[in-house]
């Protein structure tokens, strides 16, 4: 299946989506678009649920020589 996840994605999982504390999922938009070189190494984690804080996203980037995430370098900065 293609594109962002969603809590949805959990439904045939028993109750693991309302037991669940925190569900988080990493995606990688450039698996589904391979031409697209603006999208190479990128990521985002998201927080689908957390029952005690807020939801969202994070970008990465994704090291793929080390199968590695971290966060994105700030503007400017190389490595």
């Amino acid at each position: 299946r293609e594109g962002r996840p969603q809590l949805s994605d959990l439904r045939e999982s028993g109750a693991l989506e309302q037991d669940a504390d925190v569900v988080a999922a990493i995606f990688r938009e450039e698996v589904y678009r391979r031409d697209d070189p603006d999208l190479k190494g990128k990521a985002k984690l998201f927080v689908l649920k957390q029952r005690n804080g807020p939801i969202g996203d994070v970008d990465l980037n994704f090291l793929s020589e080390f199968t590695k995430f971290v966060d994105p370098a700030p503007e400017g900065e190389n490595f």
